[in-house]
């Protein structure tokens, strides 16, 4: 089992989850004012979920986030990209994570 994790910048809070294209829906979500943890069985092969954030209030000088990918039997064994607020606005209130093979 893998983690993905996408940490929620500050001033945005939790919308929806979406599977994009043929990836496999998360086996389970977690959500929490922090964060979105999306768990799958198998990261093998690619997928991509759309997670779509809603701004709650504004934030000036916002810091950047993280998207981890992480197993959940060896949580030494992850992955983690930094994504900046600018990159999220680009996008519209929706940004999409496409995970590449993890491989430990």
């Amino acid at each position: 089992m893998s983690l993905v994790t996408i940490e929620h910048p500050s001033g945005f809070a939790h919308l929806s989850v979406e599977a994009v294209g043929k990836s496999d829906y998360p086996e389970k979500i977690e959500v929490n004012d922090e964060s979105t943890v999306l768990y799958y069985n198998d990261l093998a092969n690619a997928v991509a979920a759309s997670v779509c954030l809603t701004k709650v209030q504004p934030v000036e000088n916002p810091k950047p986030v993280y998207i981890t990918v992480q197993d959940y039997y060896d949580p030494d064994a992850e992955s983690s990209t930094e994504v900046k607020l600018r990159d999220l606005q680009k996008a519209g209130l929706t940004k999409k994570f496409k995970k590449q093979n993890f491989k430990k």
